[in-house]
Order: C-alpha cells, then sequence, then structure tokens
C-alpha cells in the first residue's frame, strides 16, 4: 500500500512485512495514518487501511492518549521518551552554552555503565572535515527520572517544544550560514572560547585569542 510507503517508510510488496512492540513507527505518526483513512478514495486500499487502523488502535490505544496528553501538558516520562523522539525530527540541545541542532535517527533504552538506566538519543548533525560537509554523530543521554519532567528540561528534546523555537531556528540558521561561508581556508582573528582535549582525551572549554588558519 503506498499509503505505508509514504508515512512509514517501509516495503509493503515484500511477501512477508513484520512490525514490532511497541510499534514506534505508527504512535510517532497515528495522526497521519488517521488522516490517510479517512482520505482514501479507493475502496481496497481503504478496506486494509481501515482494518490495520482498527487493530493497532485497540492495541496502542493507552499508549497514544497518554502521548497527547503528556503533549498537551508539555511533559513527559522516563517510560514514554520513546514517544516524542521521531525519526527525522529536528532536535534542540545546549552544548557549551550555545543552542545546537541536531537531526534525530534512532534512540533506545539501555542500562549505562555507570549512571544506570538511560534513554541514549543517537542524532546526526552537519559538520565540515577540512574537505567537505556532511553528517556526523551526535549522541545524548538522558538519564531515568520518576514521575514527569517538563519536555524543555531535557538534555535534548524536539525543537517544537522549546517555549522560542521560532527565535532559536533563526539563530541556528544564521549560525549555520556563516559556518558555511568560511568553509574552506581563511585566515582570520579569533577572540572567543574553542573545545580543546585535556590530558585524558575528554573535551575542555580552552580560551583563545589569537589569530588564526580556519
Amino acid at each position: 500500500m503506498c499509503v505505508l510507503t509514504s508515512l512509514l517508510g517501509v516495503t509493503p510488496t515484500l511477501n512477508r512485512l513484520i512490525f514490532q512492540a511497541p510499534f514506534n513507527p505508527f504512535v510517532h505518526r497515528w495522526t497521519q495514518l488517521t488522516s490517510a483513512l479517512e482520505e482514501q478514495e479507493d475502496g481496497e486500499t481503504k478496506g486494509h487501511v481501515q482494518l490495520l487502523h482498527t487493530v493497532l488502535e485497540a492495541e496502542l490505544r493507552d499508549t497514544i492518549a497518554a502521548k497527547a496528553d503528556y503533549i498537551k501538558n508539555k511533559v513527559i516520562t522516563f517510560e514514554h521518551l520513546w514517544t516524542i523522539f521521531q525519526p527525522g525530527t529536528t532536535l534542540y540541545s545546549n552544548e557549551w552554552d550555545r543552542h545546537c541542532g541536531s537531526k534525530f535517527s534512532n534512540g533506545n533504552y539501555y542500562e549505562h555503565p555507570k549512571y544506570g538506566p538511560c534513554y541514549g538519543v543517537n542524532a546526526q548533525k552537519v559538520d565540515w572535515d577540512g574537505d567537505k560537509f556532511g553528517y556526523a554523530s551526535d549522541q545524548h543521554i538522558i538519564l531515568a527520572f520518576a514521575g514527569t519532567r517538563p519536555i524543555a528540561s531535557l538534555d535534548a528534546f524536539p525543537l517544537s517544544f522549546h517555549p522560542d523555537q521560532k527565535k532559536i531556528k533563526a539563530q541556528l540558521l544564521k549560525r549555520g550560514k556563516l559556518f558555511e561561508h568560511y568553509h574552506g581556508y581563511h585566515y582570520k582573528a579569533y577572540k572567543a572560547f574553542a573545545i580543546g582535549k585535556d590530558m585524558c582525551g575528554n573535551d575542555i572549554k580552552v580560551t583563545v585569542d589569537s589569530r588564526v588558519i580556519m
């Protein structure tokens, strides 16, 4: 069905197509699936989508209702973190006191050897390797917490939940254009901070006040 292809990025012509609980793709795109069902005009396709929708609605009713309630109140629980992280969405984080944006790829719950239960956020950010622009990996860890937390208080969260999302987006685009403008080699003067390494290889903040080649 082309409906599944456009909504979920699947190949419905496969002889065997399997989705596993908790059916993340459907939870993330439930509104789109419902709209597609209402707008579908082909009788046979509508029948298939209706059957899928009916089966999933019984299975996902509680999760979808919980997600809607959390989003309405702009809070989330650790258990339902995955429901607000949809692949492809733009994420916001604050690193070294600067606004940062990235594209969410996937996330997973796991036991961190040092911090215990957590939710790992895997994303991609645009970077320059000295030769060309491309995507670099970007990871964040959200530690387990009890009860609910404001979504905007998480270490990384969808930009759409930021109270100043339009302002932040404009700032990120402006900085991104400046970053692109300076690709290649330039002889400049720089007075601000940069990210260096300590003796253990950890990132540290260092002050720079000198001429640089970039």
